[in-house]
């Protein structure tokens, strides 16, 4: 197997920005998932290349109305940042953008395991 150059890596995001700028949602998807399996096994799932890649594909996901996929990508996206300590901008900016979400996220999980335990706890009492 041929090894991977960082040129390489980065010449696959200059492709898949350009294709979501251009609006070609799916093949965007196609190139960072391939560009997500290439970082990860060059440098290892917990790579800033993998985060990358993970919030980049939620950005694609959430564009196309696919909540709830963004979401789950964006919580191993946060995981990811933070077992690879981001320290350059662009990596920093992501991870903050991201984990800004994944608070809203969790917090949007508390709220509705409320709403049901209340409805729940609503309907125990209208049977009683």
């Amino acid at each position: 197997m041929k090894a991977i150059k960082a040129n390489d890596l980065e010449e696959l995001r200059y492709i898949a920005t350009t294709y979501q700028k251009q609006g070609n949602l799916l093949l965007a998807e196609q190139v960072y998932t391939i560009l997500m399996d290439l970082e990860s096994n060059a440098f290892g799932t917990e790579g800033h290349g993998v985060a990358f890649c993970l919030h980049k594909l939620a950005e694609l996901k959430y564009l196309q109305n696919m909540n709830r996929e963004g979401d789950e990508l964006i919580l191993h996206a946060v995981s990811a940042w933070e077992k690879s300590f981001p320290s350059d901008y662009t990596s920093l900016l992501c991870y903050t953008d991201d984990l800004t979400k994944a608070n809203s996220i969790i917090e949007q999980r508390r709220l509705n395991q409320r709403e049901v335990r209340n409805i729940h706890g609503n309907d125990r009492r209208v049977a009683a």
